[in-house]
């Protein structure tokens, strides 16, 4: 059929995007869906898995991967093989999907999930063509309303294909297809090989027993796993359209006990599975009387660990016993000597065939007259006990004492120490605060004479420079710190007063000091005199040197600083104009 638009898109995995009545007879829930994927047994298989897994095939050629439809319902999740297609013998998979298909005689672009849904719904007929030929879907002309409700063992009604014009006819019954399906079949065994065969180990008991009673019972049965047909039944109910294929056997099967047509067609909504479901081991299961012949053993291990356990408490009672009726010699002495006699006399009787409950009444009075015996000897047991706690309370006591004793000699020990380096570290702090004052004393006699030196007689420029030059040699070579701070009287001031304090250090004294003493030197020595002075007084300089740190007074700090700034401003045009000359 051809037509100028373009064919109608066909898209999806919900049924029933055409016929309404397909959900119902698709899904076991309205709230399903469906998905749809690819069955492929080397799925997250390594290329050594893989190799492995296609060494136990019965061919070294790979599988077609097979198409898989999920439902997820509210109650899980359950997957069959999508049936296959009706095709010419030779044909290949349905592939290069999505392509043309001829559903009911209008041609639609559909999808291969789409294509899928159709092949699970038991209403339609689907004929894969190659191309260029297009696919078909037809109404099943031997689908009928009571093929399903033969079959079914759903809980619910499921409404019956409508038809629609032309396009659905009434429905019949669908004939069995029995064509051979070998690539399923070849993925069975692909899937039961690797299942190994399960074979009990019976252990050294049960095999010394088994020998034993080689004679008495019956040769046991020895359990194969079962032949390769009976395994691939365990799969999956039918790979090819889910038809029940009817497997060969002697024996009346369950199948054929219920009376089941096997022309009917099951589906998955309606069919009540009769075989485990694919999810469970492949191994084959032991069968029910080994599973008794196992409660059976673990019986009667019990029962052997519960007489070892009686065995094993008699024994000790009777270690006991023995313990207590071994009397001290002095006792055994002073025994009557017809103790033994009386034992004699018992086992005597015994073998005579006297009442076992008198012997058993007369081992009980022996028994009293022992523990009688020994409780005549309890007050020793008691003295005994007493001196024994008694050595053991003396003994916690001289242990208590010695523990005291101990500790008090370390704490003695502990004060005479924390003492003595008490006393010592007060010696040093007073050697030390002795050494500080006569430095500080020396220190102040020396700025004592230095002002004295530099007050006493006619004050002159020459007097001036002398004083600076003298202050400059010891303030380069001094050493300052917190315990030797830098002072005042320290700072070689280029000022030409005789006596002066911080407020006269200004910009103008300092250019008057160094105008005043031009005259005095040669131009190169004033020039290198400039320099120096203006490197002895540069802010970095003194940073460096850490002058200001070592004073502690804070407000003497901050006017030196204001001072020593003055002096290095004042410093900076002379020291230009000595470099351009």
């Amino acid at each position: 059929m051809s037509t100028s638009n373009p064919p109608l898109q066909l898209r999806g995995s919900n049924p029933g995007q055409l016929d309404d009545t397909q959900p119902p007879r698709l899904l076991r829930d309205p709230a399903s869906k469906l998905h749809f994927a690819s069955f492929d047994p080397f799925t997250a298989l390594q290329e050594d898995g893989a190799e492995r897994l296609r060494n136990l095939s019965l061919s070294e050629r790979l599988y077609r991967p097979k198409r898989v439809v999920v439902e997820i319902t509210p109650a899980g999740s359950f997957w069959r093989f999508v049936p296959r297609a009706t095709r010419d013998d030779g044909l290949k998979n349905e592939e290069h999907w999505p392509r043309l298909v001829d559903v009911c005689g209008t041609i639609y672009d559909c999808s291969q999930d789409q294509w899928d849904i159709y092949m699970l719904d038991p209403a339609y007929t689907c004929v894969y063509k190659p191309r260029p030929d297009v696919c078909l879907i037809r109404p099943n002309p031997n689908y009928t309303k009571s093929t399903r409700s033969e079959s079914s063992t759903s809980k619910r009604s499921l409404s019956p294909v409508t038809p629609n014009g032309d396009c659905f006819p009434s429905h019949v019954r669908k004939k069995q297809r029995k064509e051979p399906v070998k690539e399923e079949d070849e993925v069975e065994q692909l899937l039961s090989s690797e299942s190994p065969k399960w074979r009990p180990k019976p252990s050294q008991r049960a095999r010394s027993k088994s020998r034993q009673s080689v004679d008495k019972k019956p040769p046991p049965r020895i359990f194969t796993q079962p032949p390769l047909e009976s395994v691939q039944e365990l799969q999956d109910i039918d790979m090819e359209d889910l038809v029940y294929i009817p497997t060969p056997n002697n024996s009346q099967s369950r199948a054929e006990k219920q009376d089941v047509d096997p022309d009917e067609v099951y589906s998955p909504t309606t069919l009540r599975p009769n075989k485990r479901m694919r999810t469970e081991s492949l191994t084959p299961k032991r069968p029910r009387h080994c599973s008794k012949m196992r409660e059976e053993r673990g019986r009667q291990r019990a029962r052997q660990k519960k007489e070892w356990n009686e065995k094993a408490r008699k024994a000790r009672e009777d270690a006991f016993i023995q313990e207590l009726f071994n009397l001290p010699s002095s006792r055994s002495q002073s025994q009557p000597q017809s103790e033994p006699e009386v034992i004699s006399d018992d086992s005597s009787d015994d073998e005579g065939g006297i009442d076992p409950i008198e012997v058993e009444r007369r081992k009980i009075e022996e028994s009293r007259r022992k523990i009688a015996e020994l409780e005549k000897d309890r007050p020793l047991w008691e003295t005994a006990r007493k001196e024994r706690e008694r050595r053991e309370q003396e003994e916690e006591r001289e242990r208590q004492t010695a523990k005291k004793a101990r500790e008090r000699k370390a704490e003695g020990e502990r004060r005479e120490r924390e003492y003595r380096e008490r006393m010592a570290k007060e010696a040093e702090e007073r050697q030390k605060r002795e050494q500080e004052e006569r430095q500080r004393q020396e220190k102040e006699r020396k700025h004592t004479q230095n002002r004295a030196r530099w007050t006493r007689g006619h004050w002159t420029i020459q007097r001036a420079l002398e004083r600076y030059r003298f202050l400059c040699e010891q303030f380069d070579n001094a050493k300052f710190s917190s315990e030797d701070p830098l002072t005042f009287d320290d700072i070689p001031w280029p000022v030409l007063h005789c006596t002066f304090s911080v407020e006269d250090i200004e910009w103008s004294s300092v250019e008057n000091f160094f105008a005043s003493v031009k005259p005095h030197m040669r131009i190169q020595d004033y020039k290198a005199f400039v320099e120096k002075s203006h490197r002895r007084f540069h802010p970095d300089r003194w940073r460096a040197r850490g002058l200001l740190r070592s004073m502690q007074d804070d407000d003497e700090r901050g006017f030196i600083e204001v001072a020593a700034n003055t002096v290095a401003q004042a410093l900076t045009p002379l020291w230009h104009d000595t470099k351009g000359n």
